[in-house]
């Protein structure tokens, strides 16, 4: 995580936030590539929507999530809303996330490990924040062994 952190500094430079045109997920190192994330706020239905997602996530949602809405993760655990009050607070500093929390995992309702980082970054050109680069790990040894 610290060197998406360091990425994303770099790619920012002088200005607040990086722009789009300079987040380039093949410039991670392929160790980092499976726990990526891409995410974009989508106005219109007040959520945001999975752009890209490593194949980390794929094994633990046991699922394709690319496309789909925050909300529709985890419907039935308090993953999704923890997910998106950070989203939202992330937007509105305009500055990095980084969780180390825990989280009900379904279908069990186990307590479940995890750490996220969020980093936004700005539509080209200077257009409004709206976009998160992300990387996440659960850190249990049980649903991590789904990786």
């Amino acid at each position: 995580m610290h060197w998406a952190l360091n990425y994303w500094r770099a790619q920012k430079a002088s200005a607040c936030l990086p722009e789009k045109r300079f987040i380039d997920v093949t410039d991670f190192p392929p160790r980092l590539l499976p726990m990526l994330f891409l995410l974009e706020r989508i106005e219109a239905d007040q959520d945001y929507v999975v752009r890209l997602a490593g194949t980390a996530y794929r094994d633990i949602y046991q699922r394709e999530i690319t496309g789909l809405a925050v909300n529709r993760l985890l419907p039935h655990s308090d993953a999704g809303a923890n997910l998106r009050v950070d989203l939202d607070r992330a937007l509105a500093r305009e500055e990095p996330i980084f969780v180390d929390g825990l989280l009900t995992w379904p279908p069990s309702g186990a307590k479940v490990t995890y750490q996220r980082l969020l980093l936004p970054y700005r539509g080209d050109h200077g257009s409004e924040t709206r976009f998160f680069l992300g990387v996440a790990r659960i850190t249990d040894p049980k649903v991590a062994l789904r990786t």
